[in-house]
């Protein structure tokens, strides 16, 4: 389990296996996909990459379903994938 903070969120990461608990790193594959949402993306990746996370992809727009939105990603110190965008397709919203 590992404990993160964005924006004073605390939240946890947890992936369990049937053989214990490995990283994406050592398994040398990606085992999740998180994706958060907040006002300012570039700030979560910046703030990413100074403490040890690699870009995946730099903020972009993009089409979804829902409209439009900016999102881009890193890999972090553990090998997992981070998503981070501007708007939550939890919520609708008009283009």
């Amino acid at each position: 389990m590992i404990g993160l903070e964005i924006d004073g969120a605390a939240f946890f990461l947890h992936e369990p296996t049937e053989e214990g608990f490995s990283s994406p790193t050592t398994l040398n594959q990606t085992t999740a996909r998180i994706e958060v949402f907040v006002n300012e993306p570039d700030r979560v990746i910046d703030a990413a990459i100074a403490a040890g996370a690699s870009v995946a992809q730099g903020v972009r727009d993009y089409r979804a379903t829902s409209g439009f939105h900016q999102r881009g990603s890193f890999i972090d110190r553990f090998g997992h994938v981070w998503h981070v965008g501007d708007r939550s397709p939890l919520q609708h919203w008009v283009e």
